[in-house]
């Protein structure tokens, strides 16, 4: 059971709920992302797994995920990667915002990003399908892009 908090318009923790009940009532929350990159600037892209519950088989960040509650994005970046691929990598703050999805939900989102120095990853795969090396004009183009992947692209890459 994942319990959230859910946040006020100014990122202010006001309660917390389990993830389902803040999907169910589009409560606002918080995500973090880390956009991993290798040495030739090349994006390490995430494909979901078919167990996701939200886009299978859809390219993804790196490393993303739901921050708990109790926990900053720092910390659930950091939590996610480990749980995802199996490292710890030193990341540095990108940008931070607020996505609304089509269904009325606000999610404060914090983008990290981290360069990789061996491909030596341990996916998990009740989360991930694979991990992929692509440019980014190249991951611009696929088709199954999930929508926070694709604003984070279009924003700000």
């Amino acid at each position: 059971m994942e319990i959230l908090d859910i946040i006020d318009n100014n990122d202010i923790v006001i309660w917390k709920a389990e993830r389902q009940e803040i999907y169910e009532k589009k409560l606002n929350h918080r995500i973090v992302h880390i956009m991993i990159f290798n040495k030739k600037w090349e994006y390490l892209a995430q494909i979901r797994s078919e167990k996701a519950s939200f886009l299978p088989w859809y390219y993804s960040t790196s490393v993303w995920g739901h921050v708990l509650a109790w926990e900053n994005y720092l910390e659930a970046g950091k939590r996610e990667m480990k749980e995802e691929i199996g490292l710890s990598l030193k990341v540095n703050f990108k940008i931070k915002f607020v996505f609304e999805t089509e269904n009325k939900i606000k999610k404060f989102m914090e983008v990290y990003e981290a360069v990789i120095d061996d491909e030596n990853l341990k996916i998990n795969p009740e989360e991930v399908k694979n991990m992929e090396f692509l440019s980014l004009e190249n991951l611009k183009q696929k088709e199954k892009l999930h929508p926070e992947l694709k604003y984070i692209l279009d924003k700000f890459y």
